[in-house]
């Protein structure tokens, strides 16, 4: 069902579907701008759920999903601006986490998050300004070059995230940050963002 409602941006409402196997939801409602709604949807065997609801600008709410088998949430709320609420969500085997809630400027809050898998969680939280952060997470997978632009952008926000744990191996990073600049970018944000909790293991 990838791309199925991609583009329908004068869709307002969707009819009841049968998704029970359906394994990729990538862009399903993707640019369906004046969409509110969203039926139930059984979506227990979907992996992937890439740009889902991208750039749906009407949607105040999302029904609870069945993610536990999801592995990419890469932009799946990516400019959802008018989305306040997100209500709970499985993402413990998701790998990306890209621009997930990026531009989700009337966010308040999410659920408590399992990111110990995450790899690329880079704009995860890109420009929410009213978003009320998690209150713990954990951080086990990232990878140097990907994870610079999430760190730059926790170093520069006001969150508090003084229990957040990125107990994470980082071994020879400057080594796998390709670009000179970008690594010493993301020195200056290991560096203030030791200053705000008990990071471990980062330099």
């Amino acid at each position: 069902m990838s791309h199925l409602f991609d583009g329908c941006y004068l869709l307002e409402i969707i009819p009841e579907l049968d998704t029970k196997n359906v394994t990729n939801v990538r862009h399903m409602f993707s640019g369906c701008s004046s969409l509110k709604t969203i039926p139930k949807l059984d979506t227990k065997n979907v992996i992937n759920m890439s740009k889902m609801f991208n750039k749906c600008s009407s949607l105040k709410s999302i029904p609870e999903l069945n993610t536990k088998n999801v592995i990419n949430m890469s932009y799946m709320f990516y400019g959802c601006v008018s989305l306040e609420k997100i209500n709970k969500i499985d993402i413990k085997n998701v790998i990306n986490t890209t621009s997930m809630f990026q531009n989700c400027k009337n966010l308040k809050s999410i659920p408590s998050l399992d990111v110990r898998k995450v790899k690329d969680a880079s704009f995860m939280f890109y420009n929410r300004s009213k978003l009320n952060f998690p209150k713990k997470l954990e951080f086990k997978s990232f990878y140097g070059e990907n994870s610079c632009y999430f760190l730059l952008f926790l170093s520069n926000s006001k969150a508090d995230i003084s229990e957040w744990n990125f107990n994470w191996e980082i071994g020879n990073l400057s080594g796998r940050v390709n670009d000179k600049k970008s690594w010493e970018k993301y020195k200056s944000a290991i560096q203030k963002l030791k200053k705000l909790g008990p990071w471990a293991k980062f330099l």
